[in-house]
C-alpha cells in the first residue's frame, strides 16, 4: 500500500505509513492531530 500526501492539490510525498512517519514532517503532524483528535 502507498499514501499520497497532498499539499494545496499538489502530491508532495508518497510512501509507506511507516516510511512517512520517519521522514515526513508534513504527515507525521497530520497523523498526529488525528490522534490527539480521538
Amino acid at each position: 500500500d502507498k499514501i499520497v500526501v497532498l499539499k494545496q492539490g499538489k502530491i508532495v510525498e508518497t510512501g509507506k505509513h511507516k516510511d512517512l512517519l520517519e521522514n515526513s514532517t508534513i504527515y507525521k503532524n497530520l497523523y498526529s492531530r488525528q490522534l490527539s483528535a480521538h
